[in-house]
């Protein structure tokens, strides 16, 4: 009965995790969780960039390359401030009626964007935020 269960338990191992989403074979849990944190501070500081515009008129001045610690972007009429977490830089393109919010780790050096017109975080085919927020992919 024992060797039934541990082979049950090779078998889940195994068949579990290939691609990389729950620190299984396809990747370490530790790239994956900052994998998922720079997301979370890309579509963070999207948010931010949304509320400045809702308070302002208009979205921020284009930012490069906030590395670490918060971004703000100060207006007129309000303050948005985003999280940026440790290892992560964000950079800002403003398109005048759209914008670009790029992300980059340091450890697993994953490059995110986030395009205003579809409203959705995708990994860049990029390998720099220049070259990201310049041609938005």
């Amino acid at each position: 009965m024992g060797i039934v269960v541990a082979a049950l338990w090779i078998v889940v191992a195994l068949t579990t995790g290939h691609d990389g989403d729950d620190g299984g074979f396809g990747g370490s849990a530790g790239s994956t969780a900052r994998d998922r944190l720079l997301e979370s501070d890309v579509r963070g500081a999207a948010t931010a960039v949304e509320a400045y515009d809702v308070d302002n008129g208009t979205y921020p001045a284009s930012v490069d390359g906030t590395e670490g610690t918060s971004l703000t972007f100060t207006g007129p009429d309000g303050t948005e401030t985003a999280t940026v977490s440790r290892g992560d830089t964000l950079s800002f393109r403003n398109g005048g009626d759209s914008y670009v919010m790029c992300g980059r780790n340091a450890d697993t050096r994953t490059i995110d964007v986030y395009d205003s017109g579809t409203r959705t975080v995708a990994k860049s085919v990029e390998d720099s935020l220049a070259s990201c927020v310049a041609k938005g992919d």
